[in-house]
């Protein structure tokens, strides 16, 4: 992945807790705090993101949605099944 420098102004508090987290070992330096803060809040919003979605689709879903839903989960635990077998047989093999 290709990186670049960037300046960025931050509210004070933020950088001294980036600051606080390389102090106390919990980060290994600002700009790596400071990338899984962004991530976690990437996740978090994803994650309401998708919440509001389930929400939406149990309030309108007929039952032909549902049930396609279903056939899908199915369908994908399958694949996600061979996946893992196929994974551990290379691993195996390896």
């Amino acid at each position: 992945m290709a990186t670049r420098q960037i300046t960025v102004t931050l509210p004070e508090e933020i950088i001294e807790a980036g600051k606080e987290a390389v102090r106390n070992g919990q980060a290994k330096s600002f700009s790596a705090w400071l990338a899984a803060r962004a991530a976690i809040q990437s996740d978090d919003e994803l994650l309401a993101m998708i919440e509001e979605e389930r929400a939406h689709f149990e309030a309108t879903a007929t039952a032909e949605d549902r049930a396609n839903l279903e056939r899908f989960q199915r369908d994908m635990d399958a694949a996600v099944a061979i996946s893992a077998r196929r994974k551990r047989a290379r691993e195996r093999a390896e």
